[in-house]
């Protein structure tokens, strides 16, 4: 079978500067997988934000039909 990937980026803002962002790679394939890279702009954020970009990810209507969610967050960066 031939493996498809759907890439989009999305980010979170607080006026006019980015403070968490990701990197959504969904294979259309038989796997089902969704493969989501997070990041957040370090020192004080706006509290929700990466909590607020989790959920726009999961909201993507692809990502609903996807088998398994794999991410990668940066180490110690958890909300």
């Amino acid at each position: 079978m031939t493996d498809k990937s759907n890439h989009q980026n999305g980010e979170i803002s607080d006026g006019d500067r980015p403070v968490a962002s990701a990197d959504v790679t969904m294979s259309t394939g038989s796997e089902g997988i969704a493969h989501i890279n997070l990041g957040a702009e370090s020192g004080h954020l706006p509290s929700g934000s990466r909590t607020r970009l989790i959920d726009a990810v999961l909201e993507l209507s692809d990502g609903q039909d996807c088998a398994q969610l794999q991410a990668t967050v940066p180490r110690g960066d958890a909300e």
